[in-house]
Order: C-alpha cells, then sequence, then structure tokens
C-alpha cells in the first residue's frame, strides 16, 4: 500500500508537470504565430517599399503606411514576458528597428527628390549654356563645350567620383576659355557660373542617397535576421516542450513498472487514458508538423476526443488556417501587382525559375509558362548583366536596382528595363522589371530634336560660307567649259562635277529645314540615267576599294517628274554609306583587302511605282539600330558624324510622293528599297501597249 500511495503521488506530480509543459508549448504557438504574421507583413512592406519609389502612385503609398502601422501594431501586442531574456529583449530591438526602416525610407524619398529637381535645374541650365554657346559662333568654345558634353554624359552614366572630378576640372578649362572669349552676356555667364554649384549639389546628394541605401538594406536585414531568429526560437521551445511531455510519460511508465502488482492494473488505465488523450494527439501533431515543413499545405489535426492536447492541436488548426489564408492573400497581391515579378531560388551556383505574377505572363506573351523550373543559365544566356544583379542581391542580402537592356528568350527585341533584384530568406531573390523603352525612346527623340535646333542655327551661320565658294567655282567651272567645249570629255567631267556642287549645295539647304524639305524644281526624267551618272562619280573609289555594282535597270522604267540633282544626291548618300561599310571602317579589319565586294542596284515598274532595290554585301544593318535609322543625328558610321544623310535622303524620297524603307538582305547586307510613282495616265498607256502587242 506504501508503494502504491508512492505511484499515486508520483502520477500527481508528472501529471501537473505534463499539464505545465502543454500550457507553455501553447504560448509558444501563440508567439510562433504572431512571428510569421511580422515576417509576411516585412515582406510585404519590402514590396510595397521597392515599388513606390519608382511610379507616382499614391494607393502603393497608402498601402505602405497601412502594412506599417500592422507591423508597429503587432510588435507593440507581441506577448514575450513568459519567455526567457534573450527573446524579451528582441521586442524593443524590433521596435527601434522598424523606426529606423521607416525614418530612412522616408529620407531617401526626400533626397531623391531633391536630386530630381536638382538634376532638372542642372539640364535646364546646361541647355541655356550650350544655346548661348552655340549662339556665339566661337570655334574654340564650341569645341571646349564638346569636351565638357562627353564628360558630362559619362558622369551623368556613372556618376563615380572620378567621372565628378575630371568633369570640375573640364568645366574650369571651359570657364577660363569663355573668360578669355571676351563675351558680354549676363544670362550666358550666371550659367557658367551656376553649373559648378548644381554639379557639387547633384554629386553630394548621389553620395548620400548611396550611403542611405547601405543603411537601408543593413537595418533591413537586421529586421529580417532578428524576425528570424524569434521565429527559429518559438519553434525550439515548442519542440522542447513536447520532447518533455514525451520524456516525462517515459519516467512515468518507469514509476508505474516498479510499483506494486496491485497497482498494475491501475497503472495501465491511466497510461491507456493518457495515451487515448494525450500520447495519440501529440503524435498526431508531431506527423502534422512533418507534413506541413514538407510542404503539404491541406494538412489539419483531427481527432474525435476532448482534452487540453485536442485543444491545442485544433488551436494549431487555426494557426495554420490563418498562415494559409495569409499566404493567399499574398500570393493574389504577387499575382496582381501590375509590375512584371520572376521568383528565382539559388540551386548550387545557378538559380531556378519558381514563379511569376500576371504581368510577368503578359510582358512575355505567355511564353513564361515554358520555362518554371528551368534554370538561369538555360533560359537568359544572353542577359550575363541580369544573372549579375541577381547574384549580388543573394550574396548581399540586399535590394539591388539598375538600369538595364534585357531580352528575354521568347521575344526577339531588346527592351530597355529598370529591374529591381529584392532578396527574400532564405534562399529567393524577386526580380521587378518595368519597360521604359517608350520613355527612353522619348527622352532620345527630345534630345535629338534639341541637336536638331542647335544645328540648325548653326548650318544657318555657316551656309553663306559653304554657298559662297560653291558659286565662285561653278562659275569658273562655266568659263572652263566654254574655252573647252570642243573637249567632250572634259565637258561631261565638268557637268559632272556641277552635278556634284549641286548635291553639295542642296544638302545645305535640307540640313537647314530637316523637318520640312524644300520643294525642288521637279522635270520629267529618266532614274536610269541619274542612277548611271550617281555611279560614274564613284568610278575611282569604287576600283579603289574592290567594289563591284552590279545595274540591273529594267528597260521598262518610264519617266517621271523629279528632281534630278535631289534623286542623285539620294543615290550618292547609299553608294557613299555602302563604300565606307564595306572598306573595313565598320567591319573587322583583319578581312582581305582582295574579297570581291558588290553593290548592287536594280529596278521594276510595279503597281504604279518604280521599286528600286539598293543592296550591297556589308555587315548590314544593326537590329537595335534598325527602327532609328532614319532618325535625324542618330549614327555608329563615324565619330563625329551628325547622322542625318538618311534623314535627309528619306525626306527627300518623301517629298517625291514615294517611300523609303530599310532592312537586310536574306544573304546579308543592307537593303533600301525606294518607291516612286509614276504618273497613272503613263502606267495606262504602257499596260495598253502591252495588251495590244
Amino acid at each position: 500500500m506504501l508503494l502504491t500511495g508512492i505511484g499515486y503521488v508520483e502520477v500527481a506530480l508528472f501529471l501537473n508537470q505534463i499539464s505545465k509543459s502543454f500550457e507553455r508549448g501553447e504560448q509558444a504557438v501563440s508567439f510562433s504565430r504572431d512571428i510569421n504574421f511580422l515576417e509576411r507583413k516585412f515582406l510585404e512592406i519590402r514590396l510595397l517599399e521597392t515599388t513606390s519609389l519608382a511610379p507616382k502612385n499614391t494607393e502603393i503609398h497608402k498601402n505602405y503606411e497601412v502594412v506599417l502601422t500592422q507591423l508597429k501594431q503587432g510588435i507593440d501586442e507581441l506577448e514575450v514576458e513568459p519567455f526567457t531574456a534573450d527573446i524579451t529583449a528582441k521586442k524593443p530591438l524590433l521596435s527601434a528597428l522598424l523606426s529606423q526602416y521607416d525614418s530612412t525610407f522616408n529620407r531617401l524619398i526626400q533626397l531623391k527628390v531633391e536630386h530630381r529637381l536638382n538634376a532638372t535645374s542642372f539640364m535646364s541650365n546646361y541647355q541655356v549654356l550650350n544655346s548661348g554657346i552655340i549662339m556665339s559662333n566661337k570655334s574654340n568654345l564650341l569645341r571646349a563645350l564638346f569636351s565638357l558634353n562627353r564628360f558630362q554624359e559619362e558622369y551623368l552614366e556613372s556618376h563615380r567620383e572620378t567621372s565628378y572630378r575630371a568633369l570640375k576640372m573640364v568645366h574650369s578649362m571651359f570657364k577660363g576659355k569663355y573668360v578669355q572669349s571676351s563675351i558680354d552676356n549676363e544670362r550666358l555667364e550666371s550659367s557658367i557660373n551656376t553649373y559648378d554649384q548644381l554639379l557639387d549639389v547633384d554629386y553630394s546628394l548621389d553620395k548620400e542617397i548611396t550611403m542611405l541605401r547601405a543603411d537601408f538594406g543593413r537595418i533591413s536585414l537586421q529586421l529580417i535576421t532578428t524576425l528570424s531568429n524569434l521565429s527559429q526560437k518559438a519553434e525550439a521551445l515548442s519542440k522542447t516542450e513536447i520532447e518533455n511531455v514525451i520524456s516525462t510519460r517515459t519516467t512515468l511508465l518507469r514509476v508505474f513498472f516498479f510499483s506494486m502488482a496491485i497497482g498494475v492494473m491501475l497503472f495501465i488505465c491511466v497510461v491507456a487514458v493518457i495515451s487515448r488523450r494525450i500520447i495519440t494527439p501529440l503524435r498526431q501533431m508531431s506527423n502534422l508538423i512533418g507534413e506541413v515543413k514538407s510542404g503539404v499545405v491541406n494538412a489539419r489535426f483531427t481527432s474525435q476526443d476532448k482534452g487540453e492536447i485536442v485543444n491545442l492541436g485544433l488551436a494549431f488548426n487555426e494557426m495554420l488556417d490563418i498562415i494559409d489564408k495569409s499566404n493567399k492573400q499574398w500570393k493574389a497581391q504577387y499575382k496582381n501587382f501590375p509590375i512584371p515579378i520572376y521568383s528565382w531560388r539559388r540551386t548550387e551556383n545557378d538559380f531556378e525559375l519558381v514563379d511569376y505574377n500576371d504581368a510577368a505572363f503578359e510582358s512575355t506573351e505567355g511564353q513564361i509558362v515554358n520555362f518554371i523550373g528551368k534554370k538561369f543559365s538555360e533560359i537568359q544566356a544572353d542577359d550575363p548583366e541580369l544573372m549579375d544583379y541577381i547574384t549580388k542581391s543573394y550574396l548581399e542580402k540586399t535590394v539591388v536596382k539598375k538600369e538595364m537592356s534585357y531580352r528575354f528568350k521568347s521575344i526577339a527585341k531588346r527592351r530597355v528595363l529598370n529591374a529591381t533584384c529584392v532578396y527574400i530568406p532564405p534562399d529567393m531573390v524577386a526580380v521587378h522589371t518595368e519597360d521604359i523603352t517608350a520613355l527612353k525612346k522619348m527622352q532620345d527623340q527630345l534630345i535629338r530634336s534639341e541637336r536638331l535646333a542647335a544645328t540648325g542655327q548653326l548650318a544657318a551661320s555657316i551656309a553663306h560660307e559653304i554657298n559662297s565658294p560653291l558659286l565662285a567655282t561653278a562659275f569658273m567651272l562655266n568659263s572652263i567649259k566654254e574655252e573647252y567645249k570642243q573637249n567632250k570629255e572634259l565637258v561631261e567631267s565638268i557637268d559632272l562635277l556641277k552635278e556634284t556642287f549641286n548635291s553639295i549645295r542642296d544638302t545645305v539647304k535640307n540640313l537647314l529645314d530637316l523637318n520640312r524639305p524644300a520643294q525642288a524644281e521637279k522635270q520629267p526624267i529618266r532614274i536610269n540615267d541619274t542612277i548611271e551618272k550617281t555611279v560614274m562619280l564613284f568610278q575611282n573609289q569604287l576600283k579603289k576599294n574592290n567594289i563591284k555594282v552590279n545595274l540591273e535597270l529594267s528597260s521598262r522604267v518610264p519617266q517621271i517628274n523629279a528632281s534630278p540633282q535631289l534623286l542623285s544626291q539620294v543615290f550618292l548618300n547609299l553608294i557613299n554609306n555602302s563604300i565606307e561599310a564595306m572598306s573595313g571602317k565598320l567591319i573587322d579589319q583583319k578581312q582581305s583587302p582582295t574579297i570581291v565586294r558588290e553593290i548592287t542596284i536594280k529596278n521594276n515598274l510595279r503597281k504604279g511605282f518604280i521599286v528600286t532595290r539598293f543592296s550591297d554585301s556589308g555587315p548590314g544593318i544593326p537590329e537595335d539600330d534598325m527602327d532609328k535609322i532614319f532618325d535625324p543625328f542618330y549614327t555608329k558610321k563615324k565619330p563625329m558624324g551628325l547622322g542625318v544623310g538618311l534623314s535627309i535622303c528619306h525626306n527627300i524620297v518623301k517629298d517625291h510622293g514615294g517611300s523609303m524603307t530599310a532592312t537586310n538582305s536574306p544573304v546579308g547586307g543592307a537593303l533600301f528599297i525606294i518607291k516612286l510613282p509614276v504618273d497613272q495616265a503613263v502606267v495606262n498607256k504602257m499596260e495598253g501597249s502591252n495588251g495590244k502587242k
């Protein structure tokens, strides 16, 4: 009886210990649920924060404030009293880090606004300086302005300290040349002085933004690390209490084993009750935890019994339901986010595409579904730059933002993107992409328009200097022609030279008015004669560069009403471009000079138009340049080239009622197609004549 009494006392003590372990385990589960909620909210605010810096979307800023308030409230309501000191000390740390996060983010937005406003003032001031120097017509200042522009572009692209100091030095030299020029222009002088001040402010703001971003990344990483650490500790506490219960059960079995025989039956009964009400639910909960860890999201605790353990299992179900609901809400926000997002998981030395949102599906025209589960090196082998940004974000556990040229494997054309790589613990990087191709194109068009206006002013000032010697030379050629008119070969050469001078004069005239080419005097001409005379001008140059010209001109091509000088200028420009492309200036310099290069010009009459196809065997037109080749001032041919030749040719053909397009020949080389309209009466007459025959 004494041993039996001792057994009952032992049982009571063990049951009390188990009850306390259950209570501590439930507290640990509740604490883990709260920490998971804070982790999800912080990932949500990171997504909102990265997008709120780019587009002007008030709804995103409003959502950011709502989630920030939820985070602060969640930290304030966090119950840490029942736990150890190392856990309770984390609560004030979380509050402090969140306050630093919010204040740093607000300061970053303020600095970016100041930087944008200063950049606008900087560029406006530079445009005033640029226009003033061009209007001054001082050659030494124009050269100095060109150097200033080149160093400024390098600084604005990189914002490195070396570029900044180099630009300061070039501006100082430019300012010295301006002082020596003795130009009296208060506005221009003010712009030159203000330029240095705005440059200093721009560099200072950019440097401060860079430092602030580093602090921002450090605070974010510390917050994520702290939350992850708390989550791991909460899980460890829950696991420890379950192990304590199992350990207590083992000890309890040992006590009953050594009890008197009379207490064996009672012990068996108690163990049966405990097994049904405690051990079985605990084993079910242990299995449930394993299923959840392995990714079974719909796994739940089930039991027909009642008791504290069953209630704990049902509370665990509620926690899983809340987590599942939050995950579904987060995925819905992720899927509906207006900016394309791609989720990459780290696998060895590569990344695997694991998810994407609806905007990414649309931007890739649905082809993204074919690349889920594939490695980055397989999908984007042509874009190592993006791989470097994703790797940097993963290794440094920070946000990497970059503007870059990008081409998804299923899309033919490259796009200009603002790419943001966001590290998501423990092994994910989310890539947000914003397509700014149209914006960059508009900026390029604006720059070209400004260059067009500046060149118009410059061309007006030098047109007289070009035309005067041309008139004098033409007068002298007329005199020579009259004196040696019996020399037919000399007269023909002089006529070709005069046509060339007329072409130079017309080029200057078209350069003065690129957007409104003048209406040249038109007359009935045979386009085949114009092409043949233009080719004759290049005989020596073609022979020197070992270039063969194939003329396949149709005899059915009728006369058209056109300007022979302007059309000659079009073919002159095309032949000159082909010679430069095939003479080694734009292709591999190691190519043998003995290789035969060809220019083919052929035409025919088709549907009321004379269609002239001009092709060469050069390197062709790069794909990225195809849409810009007729834009004014767009060139890659010459370091100092204006890039107006093809633009003028395009306007000349358009002024004649025709069209001019560019592409690449299937066999290689550039191909230009020129369509010029034929009078309908002439077409009808030719068709009637063919019918009679």
